[in-house]
């Protein structure tokens, strides 16, 4: 994917690769050794583990739960 916005936060080695915006030549790099390498299914496991555990309707009730104590508790 491109390097751009909240990606950076969420994407990293273990799910995938980051390339600049403006770099398709890096772009089709990275899709062709990800491709080579073979283990796109581990990869695509990697970021459903992360996108369930970061987006998950518990985890976003948590995270509001701790920003309204917080909050409150000034």
């Amino acid at each position: 994917s491109t390097n751009v916005g909240g990606l950076p936060e969420v994407i990293d080695d273990s799910m995938g690769r980051l390339v600049n915006p403006s770099d398709a030549d890096a772009l089709a790099r990275e899709c062709l050794d990800l491709i080579q390498r073979g283990d796109l299914a581990s990869l695509g496991l990697a970021a459903r583990v992360k996108a369930e555990s970061m987006f998950s309707v518990e985890a976003m009730w948590l995270g509001t739960d701790a920003v309204y104590h917080e909050l409150l508790s000034r």
